[in-house]
């Protein structure tokens, strides 16, 4: 998990560049964080992947996976976290309701608010002790936001973070 390492180029214009050498420049938008991938021009790999067996799963297959993970996620919460509880309870929503990936039309938005409003653990899923990074905004626009990741959550950003890299043609010497 440590094959990329960036070297943080300039933030100017609410613009975030990183540098990935020789392959491409890594932008991100600081209000929305979304990432924008800057291919170099004749650097690119095509046909690259991080991990073959799930990039490559045949639609079929990864929609049963999607419908396994939602169901275990809103279980997960449900049981886990009193405001989704209350929050799914409301909208008359309950585990045993999402049969289709479809059913995710059901299930209420989370809020910049909501999360404010559960500062700084409320949306927690899991005790304190399982809790190995927190992420906190400065709270420069109201009350700060708290993320909390367990040891999975991290393992699990990391390979994500890895297939994107690999797919815009990052390599193991990068």
């Amino acid at each position: 998990y440590n094959y990329w390492r960036f070297k943080w180029l300039k933030r100017n214009n609410g613009i975030h560049q990183a540098a990935c050498p020789g392959r491409f420049l890594i932008c991100s938008d600081t209000k929305s964080g979304n990432p924008i991938f800057l291919p170099r021009e004749g650097r690119m790999k095509m046909g690259a992947f991080f991990q073959k067996e799930i990039e490559t799963m045949p639609r079929r297959q990864l929609q049963e996976l999607q419908l396994e993970n939602l169901k275990w996620a809103v279980k997960h919460c449900y049981e886990n976290i009193k405001f989704y509880h209350d929050r799914l309870d409301a909208a008359g929503v309950t585990p045993e309701k999402i049969k289709t990936l479809s059913d995710l039309q059901y299930i209420p938005f989370t809020t910049k608010a909501d999360i404010r409003d559960q500062f700084p653990f409320g949306l927690f899923a899991v005790p304190m002790r399982q809790i190995v990074r927190l992420h906190a905004s400065s709270g420069t626009t109201g009350k700060p936001t708290v993320v909390g990741y367990t040891r999975k959550d991290l393992d699990t950003w990391s390979d994500l973070v890895a297939r994107i890299l690999v797919a815009g043609g990052a390599t193991q010497d990068d």
